[in-house]
């Protein structure tokens, strides 16, 4: 992978060679030839050597690289980068997966749910609360993850949470606090749903 010219490359060259053998976008700095350093010349051998036969091939390929002739002027220039954002995964805390299209015979029921939970402009709502009544074992758990997988969209985090008590709901809840973590400080466009389940008794949708 190293062109002719360079026999051995250091960690960070590397990184450089196999960010363009895969393609990768570089963003490359060179000192300008009126740079001071505060530090003296690293010598030894290898180097400086490799470091000019590193700079001569970026220059001899043509590519585009941005002088700096002090540490200053080099945070400028880097700030300036169109560094990409990092993809923000959406934090989804459920029991168990859907059952797609296995689940059924509860679609109005569902349809009536989702009805309670939007404005009537059809987004979600900031707070609110709905809780699903009936005996143990009838699934309401069930289709309140339903409910929470076929509206994914319009959320930014589905939660679930024990709350058999409120020892258990407040130690679930705390436990939020790892996948809602890289979220903290970011704007939010639509409310989250957290679903809680205080046993045979009732789910709320929202709480």
């Amino acid at each position: 992978m190293l062109p002719p010219g360079i026999n051995e490359a250091s960690y960070t060259q590397w990184e450089f060679f196999f960010g363009r053998a895969y393609k990768r976008r570089l963003s490359l700095y060179i000192a300008a030839a009126d740079y001071q350093p505060d530090q003296d010349r690293p010598s030894g051998e290898g180097f400086p050597e490799s470091q000019e036969a590193f700079i001569r091939h970026i220059k001899a390929e043509g590519l585009h690289y941005t002088p700096f002739s002090n540490r200053d002027q080099l945070r400028a220039e880097a700030l300036k980068e169109p560094w990409p954002e990092k993809p923000r995964t959406k934090p989804i805390v459920l029991p168990y997966a859907s059952l797609g299209s296995l689940f059924k015979g509860r679609e109005a029921f569902l349809h009536r749910l989702h009805e309670s939970l939007t404005r009537e402009n059809r987004g979600a709502t900031a707070i609110v609360s709905k809780a699903l009544y009936g005996m143990g074992g009838i699934g309401k758990t069930r289709a309140a993850v339903e409910y929470a997988w076929a509206h994914r969209e319009d959320y930014t985090a589905l939660l679930f949470a024990q709350a058999g008590s409120p020892q258990e709901l407040r130690r679930n809840l705390a436990g939020f606090a790892g996948p809602l973590l890289p979220e903290r400080g970011q704007p939010r466009k639509r409310s989250g749903l957290t679903l809680c389940s205080p046993g045979s008794q009732s789910i709320p949708a929202g709480c």
